[in-house]
């Protein structure tokens, strides 16, 4: 179920529409970005069950709790994963108590790889989408079989599993703040060069299967074999990095950097997504659609990898060298 909003009343009104078919027990996953609408969505929902107290962000708090008058339903729970970066710090919030409790609606901002290994039930993935500075797109997909933390996140595939996902530094998001106009929107190039300037993770050995296998295909295309010509090859992950992710639609980029300093990087960037085309405002060169966990279909995955893949966004970056 789709939904376009131009408004936070707008927002509110879908979200009232959607807590008609809310159960007590129900777990809710918000996806999208800071500004987004997710908390508006939240208070829409307790303004339905007629709770009047403020709904805030629980970005500092993690968890804020509502309680509400409904034969079944006893609270809203609202938690925000945005500042927890381990695991151990997932652990300390003892999330379990919420997740199981037969009485509560939570709702989760943020939702964690992590999530998955605790949740044994179904869940609802909402997901917010940047259209312009006054829309947003708010994507609902109800009530999906527990697969494993593959399947969080995103609607319908993992993006942050297959690329790797862009953890946001104090200083990146300082300088993010200083170049953005508005604290959101950045332009494209000035999008890419800051998350390269603050990736935090080697470029040249990418920590997921999927994108360290498709680096590895990329350089067999190429034909690179020495060290040095392998390192000038590398993977960048911008999910969760804002702009670059929200506003342009690219998810990651391959980039051979050139042997000659005073030439340009060659450049191929994708989305994740079951789209067959991208957006007229999406910069993605490749589409990069539903890909099996290896664990399961290690023979359709390399096929994938190896025969597709790979060889395309090769052939784009032989066009450019």
């Amino acid at each position: 179920m789709e939904y376009i909003s131009s408004s936070a009343t707008e927002t509110k009104a879908i979200a009232s529409k959607f807590a008609k078919n809310i159960n007590a027990g129900d777990i809710i996953f918000l996806n999208g970005d800071l500004g987004f609408g997710k908390t508006t969505f939240v208070q829409g929902v307790a303004e339905y069950f007629n709770y009047t107290d403020p709904v805030r962000s629980p970005t500092y708090t993690f968890i804020n709790t509502y309680k509400i008058k409904n034969k079944n339903i006893k609270q809203i729970v609202h938690i925000d994963l945005y500042r927890i970066n381990k695991s151990s710090e997932l652990t300390q919030l003892a999330l379990e108590e919420y997740l199981n409790d037969e009485s509560s609606v939570v709702f989760i901002e943020w939702p964690m790889k992590e999530v998955g290994d605790i949740i044994t039930k179904q869940y609802t993935s909402i997901k917010f989408e940047y259209l312009n500075n006054e829309e947003r797109k708010i994507i609902i997909n109800y009530m999906r079989e527990h697969r494993g933390s593959r399947e969080f996140y995103s609607g319908k595939l993992n993006e942050r599993d297959m690329l790797g996902e862009y953890r946001p530094t104090a200083e990146y998001i300082r300088k993010y703040k200083e170049l953005s106009k508005d604290g959101k929107y950045l332009p494209y190039r000035q999008s890419m060069d800051l998350v390269r300037e603050y990736h935090a993770e080697d470029p040249t050995n990418p920590s997921k299967p999927f994108a360290n296998e498709l680096r590895l295909s990329i350089a067999e295309e190429l034909g690179l074999e020495t060290e040095q010509d392998m390192d000038r090859l590398k993977f960048f992950s911008a999910v969760n990095s804002g702009s670059l992710d929200f506003h342009h639609g690219v998810d990651a980029w391959i980039e051979l950097l050139p042997k000659d300093k005073s030439e340009r990087s060659a450049i191929v960037t994708m989305d994740v997504t079951l789209r067959e085309t991208v957006g007229k405002s999406d910069k993605a060169d490749v589409i990069i659609g539903q890909v099996p966990d290896p664990s399961e279909d290690e023979k359709k995955f390399m096929e994938l990898v190896y025969e597709e893949y790979g060889p395309d966004i090769a052939g784009q970056i032989q066009q450019q060298i």
